[in-house]
């Protein structure tokens, strides 16, 4: 676990300003989609994942940005479909997972952590293997450690967020308010609520997905013969 943390944390060091940026046009891409194709927009817009996930791996691979940003590779015409039956089928097996006491959900998205970076490489041979098969197998033994990791984000993070806030708003209350029962609830939800996606968007996300991203390439070399073309 330790391992993987301080790779992804020299990876985002390095390339901080882009892994930030494409990860915001990501998410937003994803936040927005069911405004512009109500219901269905959400998982048609799946695929941008894979060019996520090409964007990442350039960085550990060569340790130099991509030319552009390939955020469309994954909606190219004759991987479109494929693509997104692979990221919606794992979307919701995630979900269940997480509808059966969150833990299961937790296993299966480290299990499957790998699908983006299988489709967006193209030595994985999709037209005979499915990616989210390949994915639990070149994690065998891996799944663990990116489990607690997983665990360290929802939960030691989760923590450490609303202590923090809690903390600093504490700082701003008048020192009557500050007994127990006194203290201005509503104003440190606020602040809760306002600084949480701000953490979480600039900073926790994008060191997410670059373990995600060094992980794979360390995994890389686990993927059996009988997957690649």
């Amino acid at each position: 676990m330790r391992r993987l943390m301080k790779n992804g944390a020299r990876l985002l060091r390095r390339h901080f300003p882009y892994i930030l940026f494409v990860n915001i046009v990501v998410t937003a891409a994803i936040y927005f989609s069911p405004f512009i194709i109500p219901v269905v927009g959400v998982f048609l817009i799946l695929p941008i994942r894979v060019g996520f996930a090409q964007a990442l791996y350039s960085l550990v691979k060569s340790g130099r940005r991509p030319v552009g940003i390939p955020l469309l590779l994954g909606f190219e015409d004759r991987r479109y479909l494929y693509n997104l039956l692979s990221l919606a089928l794992r979307r919701i097996l995630i979900t269940i997972g997480y509808a059966f006491f969150i833990l299961p959900g937790m296993v299966m998205s480290a299990a499957f952590a790998m699908v983006p970076y299988l489709l967006a490489d193209d030595k994985f041979d999709q037209r005979r293997h499915n990616p989210l098969i390949a994915s639990i197998t070149i994690m065998r033994g891996e799944i663990r450690n990116l489990f607690f990791v997983h665990l360290w984000f929802y939960i030691g993070v989760g923590s450490w967020l609303a202590f923090t806030a809690y903390y600093l708003i504490s700082e701003g209350i008048p020192a009557q308010w500050r007994d127990i029962g006194a203290i201005d609830i509503p104003r440190i939800a606020f602040w809760v609520i306002l600084l949480s996606p701000l953490i979480k968007y600039l900073i926790l996300d994008p060191y997410y997905h670059s373990i995600h991203a060094v992980l794979y390439k360390e995994r890389k070399r686990r993927l059996p013969k009988r997957y690649r073309q």
